[in-house]
């Protein structure tokens, strides 16, 4: 595990002091020696605050530094945050509960998963972990349904994507979620993801990773009532998928999403289950790279399930992109970062076919026109075509003028 003053001295104060909150929510570092840290050295607040909301993990950060003893400035505000927070889980979960009630109505089963169910499921509340949106996994033979329910609570399309692509096959093999949101006074209030696929199109992942999922038997409380959701070793799946695949491991809550339910998951046939499944879709070296980074930087040890070895350039990519504050501070252009994560999917990938598959998916992502090209300019879909000439023009105005 790489100390607290390693990582002052690379990086900055607080990145220390972010890691040394998470450690102490793992008991792998005690609340006494926040207070000491803070004793010695001088935090930029405005700095700190803006790394615990880019890495996605102010409930934590904020609790360990109100548990350690000491004052420091900002102490009000963090409990205020901290109160919102656990506010806007409950709406979002209470919310959840809702759709599903409509959905069950109609005889149609939609299963929550990541967000609120996540934090219920592995961390076991609603107060440790934020979230944004509502992920359902539902039948695509529902979609429209479901759509036309959400429709009559108020819910809008987030984007016309039935439009660009067509309802059959053309959205149904090119998209994997239907996004719609709840606005009231021009504020949006909710966001639900309608999922039929986990597995992206545009990042190359196995379209197997939706047929290995398995579900509880029994359902499990959410806020209110009991809700249908994933097999513990089915949401860590999705949450590796996730975190590997979407997020290539850039927020430190990525990190601590798979160490806190790798610590919950203790039954070994779940542990094969989680093994069998990320071998079937290529995910056992990005879940070695976590465990790796997990281990330097948390000091948790969970199970290894592949005999990966991996430079150390490598895994100090990884983490100076976790801990660097240039990353939160630039904006680099979509192009940019999207070049930045294809390079660590394919230090993730399994084989070299794996490698070639994420070449292929960044070309596509690049040169294929998408929703954006048929808002800026919707033609009928025969003409479809015209988008490959002019989403060149497009990509170069955007980023170079």
């Amino acid at each position: 595990m790489i100390s607290i003053n390693e990582i002052e001295k690379k990086y900055s104060t607080e990145a220390a002091l972010l890691v040394l909150c998470v450690r102490c929510h793992f008991k792998t570092a005690e609340y006494r020696e926040i207070a000491s840290f803070l004793s010695v050295q001088t935090i930029d607040w405005t700095s700190f605050r803006r790394r615990a909301s880019f890495h996605r993990i102010r409930p934590i950060a904020y609790r360990s530094l109100l548990l350690c003893g000491k004052a420091f400035d900002g102490m009000e505000d963090f409990k205020l945050e901290l109160q919102q927070y656990t506010l806007r889980n409950w709406q979002l979960a209470s919310e959840t509960e809702r759709v599903l009630d409509l959905f069950e109505k109609q005889a149609i089963r939609a299963v929550p998963y990541k967000g609120t169910m996540f934090s219920k499921q592995f961390y076991g509340d609603l107060v440790s972990r934020t979230s944004t949106d509502i992920d359902l996994l539902i039948d695509w033979n529902d979609l429209q349904p479901c759509i036309e329910m959400l429709k009559k609570e108020g819910y809008v399309p987030e984007w016309p994507l039935e439009e660009f692509h067509g309802w059959n096959n053309g959205l149904k093999n090119s998209q994997n979620e239907y996004n719609m949101n709840l606005y009231k006074n021009g504020e949006r209030l909710f966001h639900i993801e309608l999922h039929w696929d986990i597995s992206s199109k545009q990042i190359a992942v196995s379209k197997k990773a939706t047929e290995i999922l398995d579900y509880k038997k029994e359902n499990t409380l959410l806020l209110n009532r009991a809700v249908p959701c994933l097999s513990n070793a089915s949401h860590f799946i999705t949450i590796i998928l996730h975190h590997a695949s979407k997020d290539v491991y850039q927020f430190l809550r990525n990190l601590v999403d798979i160490a806190q339910a790798a610590q919950t998951i203790q039954d070994p046939k779940e542990w094969s289950e989680i093994k069998a499944g990320l071998g079937a879709i290529g995910h056992l070296r990005s879940y070695e790279i976590a465990r790796v980074l997990i281990e330097n930087l948390l000091g948790i040890t969970i199970p290894e399930l592949a005999n990966e070895t991996f430079s150390a350039k490598t895994i100090i990519l990884y983490q100076n992109d976790l801990l660097s504050f240039g990353k939160i501070i630039k904006q680099h252009s979509s192009i940019i970062n999207a070049f930045s994560s294809f390079y660590k999917r394919t230090l993730q990938a399994d084989s070299p076919w794996a490698k070639f598959k994420q070449l292929a998916g960044f070309v596509k992502l690049i040169a294929q026109p998408n929703i954006n090209d048929y808002i800026a300019f919707p033609i009928r879909r025969n003409l479809h075509f015209l988008y490959y000439l002019s989403k060149p023009y497009r990509l170069i105005k955007r980023h170079l003028f």
